[in-house]
């Protein structure tokens, strides 16, 4: 399994419009993409510009097909537009 910790910078005057875009994109995943176990949205509990989600994927090939179909899904421009920097650590499950 993969762990994924995606974080997006997001300012604050965007933060709203970003994070209903971000739950209905895992929403999305979870119900849709095959081999999703866990998709998280994390807002920061301070004065952060820091949203990040944690996902949890069966393998590459599922988050692989994942990225594919978010590129077509109408949540992709909302959550591009509204960031000004973003990140992505991989991380293989062995626990």
């Amino acid at each position: 399994m993969l762990a994924v910790i995606f974080t997006s910078l997001v300012k604050a005057e965007n933060r709203q419009a970003f994070l209903e875009a971000a739950c209905r994109h895992a929403e999305i995943s979870r119900t849709q993409d095959k081999g999703c176990i866990r998709f998280d949205v994390l807002a920061p509990t301070e004065e952060k510009d820091e949203i990040i989600f944690i996902e949890i994927w069966e393998n590459q090939a599922c988050l692989d097909a994942h990225a594919e179909r978010s590129k077509g899904g109408q949540e992709a421009p909302v959550l591009n537009a509204l960031r000004y920097g973003k990140s992505m650590d991989k991380h293989e499950i062995i626990g």
